[in-house]
C-alpha cells in the first residue's frame, strides 16, 4: 500500500492558515470521542450539540470566512438543509425536519473545515494523527468501558463504523509517513536553524502502527462485519491506487482483482450471510417508501413513521411471514442513501449524493482521506454513520479533504473582506444553530430530571424546548389529569407511531373508562405489529369488556399463538 501523495515542492502555507485549519479538525474529533464523558446522561445529545452548534461557531471565528471560502458543491448540502427545513410545514413532526436541517448543517461545516486543510505535509500528519489518536481512545473503551454500554457509542455497530474510518486513515497515514519528509526541525535559540528530527519521525510513524493495532483488535473484537467490508474496501483501494501510481495501471489492476476476489470470499462467509439476509427486510421496505414518492420524498423526519405504515403494509396481519422475526422499530434505514431517497426524495437523493461522488472523482488524491471516504460509501450502504456524531465528523471531514486535494494556498491578500449580505447570513445561520441545538440539549436533561422526579412541569418544559418532543409528551402524560393525558399520548403516537405508543394511549384510555378509543389504539398497535403481544392480549380484554365476543375469541388465540404459555393468557376468552 501506497501512502500520501507527497506535497508539490513549494506547496506550504507560510500564512499559517492550514495548520490552524488541520489543527481546529483534529481538535474537533479528539472533543467528539471524549465528549462521551462517564456517567454522562446527556451524552448523545452533548456531542450532537458539538458537532451541530458549537463547532459551526468556532469555524466561523477561527477560520473566518474569505472571498473564496467555499467549495460551489457543498452549497448541495445547504440545499439539501433548506428542503429538510421546508419540509416541516407538510410532516406530523416539524421538529423532526428541522432537527434533520440542523444535522445537515453540520454536516457541511465539517465538509468546509476539511475543504480548508489544504494539502500540505502539516495538514496530511495532523489529520492522520488526530485520526489516530481518535481511534485509539475509542478503541480502548471496549476493554475499559466508560464511553457507555458496552464500551461503545450507545451501540456496538456505530462504535465499529467509527472505528473503520478511522483504521482506514491511520493505516494509509502511516505507511506513507516517510513519504510526507522529514519533521520540520525547531529553531535553535542562538542561530535561528535546525536540523530534521529523523528521531522524532520515526516516533510518530511507531506510533501511528500502535494505533492501528489497537483499533484493528477492536474492531474484531466487536464483530462487526459491515465495519470488516468498509476496511477491507478502503484499504483495498488505497493499495490499488498506489499500485497504479508506483507500478503502473497492469499492476493497479492486478492487485484490484486480488482485492475483487478476497471481498468476495468475505462476503460467502456464513455469518455475513446472515447479517446481509437481516437486512434485505430493510431495503425491501424502504425501497417502497422511496418508490411511495419518489420526487420529493415523505419530509425530512418521516422515517420512522413511514417505515412503521410500510412495514405494516409489508407484513399484513400474516402472523406466519417468513419474515416475521425481522419485525423492528427502525428510525433508519441503515442506509444512508436509502434513508434520503425515502425522506427527501430524489431530488434530496441527488444533493446528498453531488459532493460525495465528486469527493471521489477528485484529482489529485490526498490518499488518506480519499480512502477514508470509500470506506465511508460501504458504511454508508449497510449502516448509519452519519447518526453519530464522532463518525459524521470524520466522514465528512475526509470527503471535505478530499474534494480541496490540488487547492492552492491562499494568500493572506485573497482573505479579504467579504460582502456585509454575506457575513451577516453566515452569523445569523450560526446563531440559529447554536440556539436549536443548546435548546436541544438543554431539553434532554431537563427530560432525565423530569422523569427521576416525577415531574409534569420539568417535562412540559423539556417537551417545548425539544426539537423531538415525543418522549417528554409520553412520559408527561402518565402524570396528567385523564383527559389530558389522553390527548397528550395520542398527539405522541401520532406523531412518532409505534405499536408500544398507541399501546400506552389504550391502557390510557381504558383505565378512563373509553373503552372503544382503547379498542382503536390497541388495533392500531397491531396493525402496526401483528406479533405484538401486548397489543393483542389487551385487545382480547377490551373486546371481551365490550360485549364483543367473536372479537375477544379471535384475539385471544392469536394471543395464545404467539406466546402459548404466557400467564396473561389465563382468563381469555377461548
Amino acid at each position: 500500500m501506497s501512502g500520501p501523495s507527497k506535497p508539490a515542492a513549494g506547496d506550504t502555507d507560510s500564512s499559517g492558515v492550514s495548520g490552524a485549519r488541520s489543527n481546529v479538525a483534529a481538535l474537533a474529533l479528539l472533543l467528539l470521542v471524549l465528549a462521551w464523558l462517564p456517567g454522562q446522561g446527556a451524552a448523545s445529545a452533548l456531542r450532537w450539540w458539538v458537532l451541530c452548534g458549537a463547532l459551526p461557531l468556532v469555524s466561523l471565528v477561527t477560520l473566518g470566512l474569505g472571498p473564496r471560502p467555499w467549495p460551489r458543491v457543498a452549497s448541495a448540502w445547504l440545499a439539501l438543509a433548506g428542503l429538510s427545513a421546508a419540509s416541516a410545514v407538510v410532516v406530523a413532526s416539524p421538529g423532526g425536519a428541522a432537527w434533520q436541517a440542523v444535522v445537515v448543517c453540520g454536516w457541511t461545516n465539517a465538509l468546509w473545515i476539511g475543504w480548508t486543510t489544504v494539502h500540505t505535509a502539516h495538514a496530511e500528519r495532523t489529520l492522520g494523527r488526530a485520526a489516530a489518536a481518535a481511534g485509539a481512545l475509542a478503541a480502548v473503551g471496549v476493554w475499559m468501558p466508560w464511553w457507555g454500554p458496552a464500551g461503545s457509542f450507545g451501540n456496538v455497530d456505530l462504535l465499529a463504523g467509527f472505528l473503520a474510518l478511522c483504521l482506514v486513515w491511520t493505516g494509509v497515514v502511516a505507511s506513507g509517513e516517510a513519504d510526507l519528509g522529514p519533521l520540520p526541525p525547531t529553531p535553535s535559540p542562538e542561530t535561528g536553524e535546525g536540523e530534521p528530527k529523523i528521531g522524532g519521525q520515526r516516533g510518530v510513524t511507531v506510533g501511528l502502527w500502535v494505533s492501528v493495532l489497537v483499533q484493528a483488535v477492536a474492531l474484531v473484537q466487536l464483530e462487526s462485519w459491515g465495519a470488516f467490508c468498509a476496511v477491507l474496501v478502503g484499504l483495498g483501494s488505497a493499495a490499488v491506487w498506489g499500485s497504479v501510481r508506483r507500478w503502473g495501471r497492469g499492476v493497479g489492476a492486478l492487485a484490484g482483482l486480488v482485492g475483487i476476489a478476497v471481498l468476495g470470499v468475505f462476503l460467502r462467509l456464513p455469518a455475513v450471510l446472515e447479517h446481509i439476509e437481516g437486512r434485505l427486510l430493510m431495503v425491501r421496505v424502504s425501497l417502497k417508501m422511496v418508490f411511495e414518492r419518489p420526487l420529493l420524498g415523505l419530509g425530512a423526519g418521516s422515517f420512522p413513521s413511514g417505515w412503521m405504515n410500510a412495514q405494516a403494509a409489508y407484513f399484513g396481519s400474516n402472523l406466519t411471514h417468513p419474515d416475521s422475526g425481522l419485525w423492528t422499530h427502525a428510525h433508519h434505514a441503515h442506509n444512508e442513501f436509502l434513508h434520503v431517497g425515502a425522506e427527501l426524495g430524489g431530488l434530496g437523493l441527488l444533493l446528498f449524493v453531488a459532493p460525495i461522488v465528486l469527493a471521489l472523482a477528485r484529482r489529485p488524491v490526498r490518499l488518506g482521506a480519499w480512502s477514508a471516504s470509500v470506506a465511508f460509501v460501504v458504511m454508508a450502504l449497510v449502516s448509519m454513520p452519519l447518526y453519530e456524531p464522532a463518525t459524521a465528523f470524520l466522514a465528512c471531514l475526509g470527503l471535505g479533504a478530499a474534494l480541496g486535494a490540488g487547492r492552492a494556498t491562499e494568500s493572506p491578500e485573497a482573505r479579504a473582506e467579504i460582502g456585509v449580505w454575506r457575513r451577516r447570513l453566515a452569523v445569523a445561520g450560526v446563531a440559529a444553530l447554536l440556539v436549536l441545538t443548546s435548546a436541544d440539549l438543554i431539553a434532554d436533561r431537563l427530560l432525565v430530571r423530569g422523569v427521576e422526579a416525577d415531574s409534569a412541569n420539568t417535562l412540559a418544559l423539556a417537551q417545548r424546548l425539544a426539537l423531538r418532543p415525543e418522549r417528554a409528551m409520553r412520559y408527561r402524560a402518565a402524570l396528567l389529569p385523564p383527559q389530558e393525558s389522553l390527548e397528550l399520548a395520542r398527539r405522541a403516537a401520532e406523531r412518532d407511531p409505534s405499536p408500544d405508543a398507541w399501546a400506552l394511549v389504550g391502557q390510557l384510555a381504558a383505565t378512563h373508562g373509553e373503552l372503544q378509543k382503547a379498542r382503536e389504539a390497541y388495533l392500531e398497535s397491531v396493525r402496526l405489529c401483528p406479533f405484538y403481544y401486548t397489543g393483542v392480549v389487551d385487545l382480547a380484554q377490551i373486546s371481551d369488556r365490550l360485549g364483543d365476543y367473536q372479537g375477544a375469541l379471535r384475539w385471544g388465540e392469536q394471543a395464545k399463538r404467539l406466546r402459548p404459555s404466557d400467564p396473561r393468557n389465563v382468563g381469555l376468552v377461548f
